[in-house]
């Protein structure tokens, strides 16, 4: 083990040393390879000759190629214009005419496509708002026929017609007792109807009781009936209008279909079958700019005409100078073909003389490279020579064969390693397994000993099962034994409560004797009278020291034989303003003075409370004292938030004020101009919990809050105040760029368009980047000079 790194690194450099004479062999190989196919190379290519002659003939061609050049460019251009006009040809939709017949096709004129267009909005819209009223009316419709639906679920409701009829039923009935009482008719045939209900005096008693109780009803649940009755009516009046809107609709049906055959007989003469007025006019905005392009198609063919009958002329003049030279032409008419097959011949026979010239030098170096090769094969074989000498001295010494590998070595060596660690471990397990048995055995005893002394029985079952037994029989021996403690208590307390009974049994049968002797009572049953008498006696008792104690205190300390005497010499007809003064005195003089002598007193009392010697005061003065620091810290502490709340809301409606006002007129504006007028502007207002909220104004000064408003508008009015946002940020700051993403997935054609326009007028300040799956969009963007960039799919 101590000399495993020795064999490790020693075993390490094998794979170097190999690896070594490996790349010494296989670079020998590839340098002779090189070197003879050099010298092969070398020896196919002739001798070149001179190519001056060659180079001047070229140069001058070259100064009269520019005209090929021209016409190269020409006919490329032409090219270009022909594949563009063909392919925008190709994309023209709803007419299949040729190139040719683009330039004296009739079309209709751009006012007569206008005035169409506003035609079908004004259709548009008044569908839109016949379906929108005609809606609302069938959701009223379904409210009330939910309201009739819980009405009918609380129960039924009688009406006016259930009494008719009740009534109705009631004097039939009794216009057959009266035939047949009065008149003496045999009314039995008709009686015979309401045989299954009875006699007819029971069938009119049920009329009469049924008729009666359902007038009662009808005075009792009168709101109910009035409720019913105005759902139904609300149902038949909603159903009506839901015909009349329906009649309208018809009617802007049959208008529409005119137009649409004034619409269609406005292109008959073009053979096209007409999309909308919008589309169209987009449409005819694509055919003018492709009768633009083959207009330029055709001058670029006269002019390409012309060029091409200079250059048969010049093609002459350089076959001329390449046949000097002794070198056949091509067949091809074009220049530029002509210059590029000379220049070739010149560049040809120059490159030949630079190769031959390369392979020469090619040939030297790769000779100096085969002798320095063959010196660094004979030292590498050399040092893995010398390896295998050490390597064979250590597997000798290992005892291992001289042929073995380095890692079969490491494996050898890494499996002793292994073997001596798990030899450890095994030792220490048997220490430890020897030890557990002991300890095992001595439980055992233990067991064993417990059960012959508590139960002998268990003495045969293993330690195991007689600890768990063991345990079972403890924990029932507890609970036994709780249980007798808690009967023993039970009785002990069940005896101190009959000795404590008996004793007030002979508390109270003495009591009882003493009263009896003390009231001159023979008898327990005279002493409810005397208790009486007694009451008496003492009421008129407390009555009378009542009565004296009220005269002692008025009598300010006097006895009441002084009182007596005093009284004698007083007139009584004076009394009554002589207490009214005394009252009066006593309100306005004594009573102040009286309050304020208790409120004096009371607190000396309290300080005098305190003042006990203990130090209960010293605390509640440290108490006091530690409160007032912490009313002090909470009143700075709220004085520094309450003051900055009041800065930051300041600030806020400072910064509202500067900026809120301009923002939302701004945004008003592009709102307006994004709903085509549907809102007039903007503003502020207030929800039911007193918070800003931000609402639409219509023209006829509707508000309409952002929850009321279609997914379609929300839409218009986020990108309202993002416009108008930005355009406030750009007023002090440098332009951001604008990116938007399908935010006109909801807009229909007209709204699109307007939004379109605002971002386009956007786009004068600061970059607008529009991303749309939509191709109505592109189509509706590309009069406003944009630039489109199409994605692929991978994209």
């Amino acid at each position: 083990m101590a000399r495993r790194q020795v064999i490790v690194e020693l075993g390490g450099e094998q794979a170097v040393l190999n690896a070594q004479l490996e790349q010494a062999h296989s670079s020998l190989r590839e340098t002779k390879n090189r070197l003879k196919k050099a010298c092969k190379e070398r020896g196919e290519i002739p001798e070149p000759g001179s190519t001056d002659a060659l180079q001047r003939a070229i140069v001058a061609a070259r100064k009269e190629g520019e005209l090929a050049a021209s016409i190269l460019s020409i006919q490329s251009q032409l090219a270009n214009l022909q594949t563009a006009c063909q392919a925008d040809l190709s994309r023209v939709t709803l007419w299949e005419g040729k190139l040719e017949e683009v330039i004296g096709l009739a079309l209709p004129s751009r006012e007569s496509i206008h005035r169409f267009e506003e035609a079908y909005d004004h259709l548009g819209t008044q569908f839109q708002r016949l379906e929108e009223k005609k809606q609302e009316i069938i959701d009223a419709i379904q409210d009330t026929l939910q309201h009739l639906d819980e009405i009918d679920r609380i129960g039924t409701v009688p009406t006016e017609l259930d009494l008719m009829n009740a009534r109705g039923q009631r004097d039939e009935i009794w216009r057959l007792l009266r035939r047949h009482w009065v008149d003496g008719e045999d009314v039995t045939v008709e009686a015979s109807d309401y045989q299954d209900e009875g006699t007819l005096p029971d069938v009119f008693e049920k009329r009469l009781t049924g008729s009666d109780e359902l007038a009662d009803r009808l005075r009792r649940e009168a709101d109910r009936v009035h409720a019913l009755a105005s759902l139904q009516a609300a149902q038949q009046s909603g159903q009506s209008q839901v015909v009349r809107i329906t009649e309208a609709l018809e009617i802007a049906n049959a208008e529409k279909e005119q137009l649409d055959t004034e619409w269609q007989a406005l292109w008959a003469p073009c053979q096209i079958v007409p999309r909308t007025p919008r589309e169209m006019r987009a449409w005819l905005d694509g055919f003018e700019k492709l009768r633009e392009q083959v207009e330029q198609l055709n001058l670029q063919r006269q002019k390409s005409s012309e060029l091409e009958q200079n250059r048969t002329r010049h093609i002459q003049r350089l076959e001329e100078q390449l046949h000097k030279l002794g070198r056949e032409s091509t067949t091809s008419v074009e220049l530029e073909t002509l210059l590029m097959e000379c220049e070739a011949v010149a560049a040809r026979l120059d490159s030949d003389k630079h190769k031959r010239d390369s392979l020469e030098k090619e040939v030297k170096d790769r000779e100096a490279d085969v002798e320095s090769l063959n010196e660094t094969l004979q030292s590498a074989s050399e040092s893995l020579e010398s390896w295998r000498t050490q390597w064979n001295e250590m597997m000798k010494n290992l005892g291992l064969p001289s042929d073995s590998s380095p890692s079969a070595v490491d494996d050898f060596i890494e499996n002793v390693r292994t073997l001596f660690s798990k030899q450890s471990d095994a030792e220490k397990l048997a220490i430890r397994i020897n030890a557990i048995d002991e300890d095992a055995t001595a439980f055992r005893g233990l067991v064993e000993a417990m059960a012959a002394k508590i139960a002998p029985a268990l003495g045969e079952l293993p330690a195991d099962d007689a600890v768990m037994r063991l345990n079972t029989l403890l924990s029932e021996n507890r609970s036994k034994q709780t249980k007798r403690q808690q009967l023993e208590e039970q009785i002990e307390q069940v005896k101190e409560e009959i000795q404590d009974s008996t004793s007030s049994i002979q508390t109270m049968k003495d009591r009882l004797g003493a009263l009896c002797k003390e009231a001159n009572c023979s008898d327990y049953s005279q002493l409810e009278a005397g208790e009486r008498l007694s009451a008496e006696y003492l009421g008129f008792k407390k009555a009378i020291a009542s009565i004296e104690q009220e005269i002692l205190e008025a009598g300010e300390g006097s006895s009441i034989p002084e009182l007596e005497t005093e009284v004698e010499g007083i007139d009584s007809d004076n009394l009554p303003s002589e207490i009214n003064a005394l009252r009066d005195k006593i309100e306005d003089e004594l009573e102040p003075r009286q309050t304020e002598l208790a409120e004096t007193k009371g607190r000396e009392e309290k300080e005098l409370e305190l003042m006990d010697g203990n130090d209960q005061a010293a605390v509640l003065a440290d108490q006091a004292n530690a409160l007032l620091a912490s009313i002090r810290a909470d009143a700075e502490r709220y004085v520094h938030v309450k003051l900055a709340g009041k800065i930051l809301h300041d600030q806020i409606e400072r910064y509202r004020r500067e900026n809120q006002g301009p923002l939302i007129t701004r945004a008003s504006q592009h709102f307006s101009a994004l709903t085509l007028g549907s809102f007039d502007r903007l503003m502020t207002d207030f929800n039911e919990k007193d918070e800003p909220v931000l609402a639409g104004i219509r023209t006829g000064g509707e508000r309409v809050h952002v929850e009321g408003m279609s997914s379609g508008t929300r839409d218009q009015l986020y990108l309202s105040l993002r416009l108008a946002s930005l355009e406030k940020y750009m007023e002090n700051a440098e332009p951001m760029p604008f990116i938007v993403d399908d935010v006109l997935v909801d807009f229909d054609d007209a709204r699109s368009e307007a939004a379109l326009n605002a971002l386009a007028e956007l786009a004068q300040k600061t970059q607008v980047i529009l991303f749309t799956h939509h191709s109505q969009v592109v189509t509706q963007a590309k009069p406003l000079q944009v630039h489109v960039h199409e994605l692929g799919a991978s994209a």
